[in-house]
């Protein structure tokens, strides 16, 4: 077919393909006219390709902050019918994954390809950043997105794949699955079991062979990167400036950071900088733990800053993350009950947990006995459910320290031992054990919960005894001789005990029981030790962690830190705010540093408003008498200086009591004298205070209205109330916490609804709309903060809640929405507090957030 009879889709391809070929629109537009294209069609076929092109880069999923010069360099058009590359991989993807999932990786690499350099431009330095989650699939993208660059155009793939040679190993296999096996166009310049070579394939001269996709697995060891470095190096200046290179560093995190003494460039920071010191080279950092990555200073032309964009993939529904499985307690935009986590955590208790992680109990430890049968249950369940053998693994971490994995293996093998002797010699006794820890399991995560099958104890017997004798304990460290494999066809049950090789990337297939006690004090390694996050289809219902309670609590504090991030990267998105500017803050934890202090020597103090903000008080030490005493006593020593002060008591909606345009300083006082948790993410007394004096010195919140919420009047209204100081009693209202975590705290997640925003004024939620005269769908919380400034009011509003200490869940509630709640149970009642923050008067309110440095010396957005 000529150029000039050519189908509008088939003049389309053809200008995709030339803009592949000379890396713009505009030259591609003048080549097809060359040819002998009708100028008119040419300029209508380029003009639909950057409509398709900037729909794929400006798609909603996954979210991107992009630089204005990447959202300008518009050349990729998604793959095509002559992609043989991409489609190999696809059809593989399908042969494990569900269509809707395959449709997620396809539409999300498209994406990531569209923002890496078109790889016929003559010269490029691309810095890119994927944000992940631990365990959710992030091989699955970059191996998509090498396909795709490889159909494109990109000529040579460096995989830097962590540490160690199981992870390496692991993503050697991966690839050669996935990517390269069985086709003749990809060269594999690396193998399982053998990492790069001082000169790959023989001679440099293999990138001659302009037809051929080149692709190597190499760990992050300095040997390593000196023989990829070299090996470039040695194939000529000529080759390099035909040869596009694309590196994806997975675990980018780990080992890339520049982590050097002031001038003077860690080694492996520096080897990565020379491989990428070519004229066509990108970068593609990917991680589920970014926080070093975002604290590097942008300010480093050179350095590995993501400056070009940073993509956040979605979380598919199916991935248990620690959001899902620990829970967190709200962001300030939210209002749900949807996020409590599930039910299986475990506790260890801190005796157990202290003697393990120093090398052994001299006995059966509780918690790890109960482990290993739930492993066995668990394995036999699954096949059972499946009516087939598969993989079956279960974590034991107790310390990163060899000779403690040795006595922790003595521990195991002796509970193993026991069990088995048991069911042989006093089997009705244990088979009687393990039913007990079955049902009680079953009734605590339902398997009708995740759309699976029940299996009754009575179908597990004759397999459990199967199961018990199959179970291999392997020691899997850097001394360890038996390491962990999984080999397809040949299925395993295998109890693994390790420290930092089982801590980062590596997946252990069919993970269903995790014993946990080793602590770390930065984010980024104890959400990499999470091998329990990822994908159990089929199983979901039979995993379960043993932990001690302080370790829970401290996952789901940083479930909040993840998620602020990625909100904080969606609305960045939304406001137009390039990778270069972004500063992403990162809250600080009390007992944690975010990444180690070397890899985040360049963060900075950041600023964060409470503009708009609301903020409560959720924990609560519910054994300590002395400590919630102090509070209703704080709260009555409050009333009484207000009421001191010659303020009169107000009567508010709902029969609520309180004061109006209280004066700031009473209001920072009693934040001085209440105690607030040490862990409370939302409200920080000392934070709360300078922002409140910031704003006083621009004007605002000088006055603040203060009501007495309580519970409305129904059947268990008679019970008396709680004495602050007013009137009369407030009545006390019902929050039971949520179940797990450390039991000596109650978290009630939330003890605030919308509506309280609302709770000074005399309209409800009904009248809100006749307020703001419309009828949009912003969400509540956004609502009523509108109408309180289209109503005039410039006070601040702090509610005092009366928490009941006998407070029990509404199951009826809590199984409609699936939550996890227990009884409160505390030694005395609760007084909480929230606040209601209106749009603030300036922006430079301090806050105990961090952040990388703007490399432009402006302030941070």
């Amino acid at each position: 077919m000529s150029i000039g009879s050519t189908g509008r889709e088939e003049l389309l391809d053809e200008l995709a393909g030339e803009v592949a070929r000379t890396g713009s629109v505009d030259h591609a537009v003048a080549s097809l006219q060359r040819m002998g294209a009708p100028r008119a069609r040419v300029v209508v076929a380029a003009d639909e390709f950057r409509r398709r092109a900037s729909t794929i880069r400006t798609s909603s999923a996954p979210a991107a902050l992009i630089a204005p010069e990447t959202i300008a360099d518009e050349w990729y058009l998604g793959s095509r019918d002559q992609d043989l590359r991409w489609h190999r991989v696809r059809a593989r993807l399908a042969q494990r994954m569900d269509a809707a999932s395959v449709d997620s990786v396809d539409t999300a690499s498209d994406k990531i390809v569209s923002l890496l350099s078109a790889p016929s431009v003559g010269a490029f330095s691309t810095r890119g950043l994927v944000l992940g989650n631990v365990q959710s699939g992030k091989t699955t993208s970059f191996i998509s997105v090498m396909a795709k660059a490889a159909d494109a155009g990109y000529r040579l793939f460096i995989v830097l794949s962590g540490t160690t040679d199981s992870l390496r190993n692991q993503t050697q296999d991966r690839i050669d699955t996935v990517l390269t096996g069985g086709d003749a166009g990809w060269v594999s310049l690396t193998a399982a079991g053998a990492d790069v070579s001082e000169d790959p394939r023989g001679a440099s001269g293999a990138l001659l062979a302009t037809s051929k996709r080149y692709v190597m697995v190499v760990k992050k060891q300095p040997h390593r990167l000196r023989n990829v470095r070299d090996w470039l190096r040695g194939a000529g200046t000529l080759i390099m400036r035909k040869t596009p290179i694309l590196v994806i560093d997975d675990e980018a995190d780990s080992a890339s950071i520049d982590v050097g003494e002031e001038g003077q460039r860690s080694v492996i920071n520096g080897l990565i900088r020379d491989l990428l010191d070519h004229p066509r080279a990108a970068y593609l950092a990917y991680t589920a733990t970014p926080f070093a990555n975002l604290l590097i200073d942008p300010g480093d032309d050179n350095g590995l800053y993501p400056r070009d964009f940073i993509v956040d993939l979605q979380t598919p529904p199916q991935y248990f993350g620690a959001e899902r499985i620990f829970g967190r307690s709200e962001l300030s935009s939210e209002d749900t009950d949807r996020l409590d986590g599930l039910d299986v955590l475990r506790t260890i208790e801190p005796d157990e947990a202290r003697r393990m992680a120093s090398g052994g109990t001299d006995g059966h430890p509780v918690a790890l006995a109960a482990a290993c049968r739930w492993f066995l249950l668990a394995t036999a369940a699954r096949r059972v459910r499946s009516g087939e053998r598969a993989d079956s693994s279960m974590l034991v971490h107790t310390s990163m320290l060899a000779d403690i994995h040795l006595q922790t293996r003595r521990d195991v093998d002796a509970v193993i031992a026991d069990i088995r002797t048991r069911l042989e010699t006093d089997r009705e006794d244990e088979l009687g054990r393990l039913r007990e820890l079955y049902e009680a399991e079953s009734l605590s995560v339902p398997s009708d919960e995740f759309g699976n099958t029940t299996v009754d104890f009575e179908a597990l017997t004759e397999t459990l005894m199967q199961v018990a004798a199959e179970i291999r304990v392997i020691v899997d460290d850097y001394q360890s001789a038996d390491r962990l494999g999984y080999v397809d066809g040949e299925p395993q049950t295998v109890i693994v005990i390790g420290g930092n090789t089982l801590s980062r990337g590596l997946t252990l297939e069919g993970l269903c029981a995790s014993y946990f006690v080793r602590t770390s004090k930065t984010y980024d390694a104890l959400l990499q030790m999470g091998r329990w996050f990822g994908y159990r289809a089929g199983y979901e219902d039979l995993c379960r962690i043993w932990m001690p309670d302080e370790l829970s609590a401290w996952f789901r504090d940083l479930a909040l830190v993840e998620a602020e991030i990625r909100h904080e990267i969606r609305r960045f998105e939304r406001e137009g705010i390039t990778p270069e500017r972004v500063g992403v803050r990162i809250r600080q934890h009390p007992a944690m540093a975010i990444t180690s202090a070397a890899k985040s020597r360049h963060a900075v103090s950041a600023q964060m408003s409470y503009s708009q903000a609301r903020a409560q008080t959720v924990l609560f030490p519910r054994r300590d008498a002395e400590w919630l005493q102090h509070n209703i006593a704080a709260t009555r020593r409050f009333v009484q200086r207000i009421s001191s002060s010659g303020i009169p008591q107000s009567e508010f909606r709902y029969q609520r009591a309180g004061f109006r345009r209280v004066p700031a300083g009473l209001v920072t006082g009693f934040l001085h004298d209440y105690r607030i948790h040490e862990r409370s993410q939302s409200l920080r007394a000392e934070l709360v205070e300078r922002y409140i004096a910031g704003e006083n010195e621009a004007g605002a919140l000088s006055h603040w209205n203060v009501v007495f919420l309580q519970r409305r009047v129904d059947a268990t209204s008679a019970r008396p109330g709680l004495d602050l100081g007013l009137d009369r009693p407030v009545r006390l209202a019902n929050r039971s916490p949520i179940a797990g975590g450390d039991r000596s705290i109650a978290n009630l997640k939330s003890i605030i609804s919308t509506e309280d925003r609302l709770a000074d004024l005399d309209i409800g939620p009904a009248e809100v709309a006749t307020v703001l005269e419309d009828d949009r769908t912003d969400p509540d919380d956004i609502r009523y903060l509108a109408a309180r400034e289209r109503l005039g009011v410039t006070e601040g509003l702090l509610c005092v809640h009366a928490i009941a200490c006998d407070s029990m869940p509404d199951l009826t509630r809590a199984n409609r929405h699936g939550l996890k709640r227990v009884g409160l149970h505390a030694v005395e009642h609760l007084v909480g507090i929230s606040m209601f923050f209106q749009t603030s008067k300036r922006e430079d309110s301090s806050v105990g957030y961090v952040t990388a440095p703007d490399p432009i010396g402006h302030e941070k957005t």
